[in-house]
């Protein structure tokens, strides 16, 4: 009972700092812009032939041709729905809140692998060190891969890290060394 109360304050904690970060900072820090003369984007967005993963330039990788290409570029990966979504945010609410709980819940199968530490501090502390490795993984190599913007990258190890911060905190509480 107390691995699911944990789980649930994590989950609503994770929510409530999502909307905080991404909803509300991402959006006055401007990390994610939009594009000028959008139209003509989304009009070539549309000739894609289904959704999915796109980087720009690809055609001819290798080649001399292609390295030009990326020097002059533009270079972008894409992650397009040429037909369009519903902006149903409430399904993406619910898939986000569905996201952080199997998330919580993994952590805590993680704590009681490798054994949760006897204090609150220690097993906090672990919960961090997790978030961050994973942050930085995730984030770090999305910048020395795919080029994703350094601010981009360190807002979202930032928002990750304090993210899984609130969630260690009902975590590290409630989820203790079985006696």
């Amino acid at each position: 009972m107390r691995t699911l109360l944990a789980v649930l304050i994590a989950t609503v904690l994770q929510m409530g700092w999502g909307f905080v970060s991404w909803g509300v900072l991402a959006d006055r820090l401007q990390i994610v812009r939009g594009a000028p003369a959008e139209e003509p984007i989304r009009a070539a967005l549309r000739t894609l032939p289904e959704k999915g993963a796109y980087f720009v330039p690809i055609e001819g990788y290798g080649t001399e041709d292609w390295a030009q290409r990326h020097r002059e570029g533009p270079v972008a990966l894409l992650f397009v729905h040429p037909a369009g979504v519903e902006p149903a945010m409430g399904n993406t609410l619910a898939e986000g809140a569905a996201h952080f709980l199997a998330s919580a819940l993994l952590l805590v199968a993680l704590l009681r692998l490798v054994g949760p530490p006897a204090t609150f501090a220690a097993r906090f502390g672990l919960i961090v060190a997790i978030a961050f490795f994973a942050a930085f993984v995730r984030y770090g190599a999305d910048a020395v891969w795919w080029y994703v913007p350094g601010d981009y990258a360190a807002f979202g190890t930032i928002v990750m890290v304090v993210s899984w911060a609130l969630a260690g905190l009902p975590i590290a509480a409630l989820v203790r060394t079985r006696t």
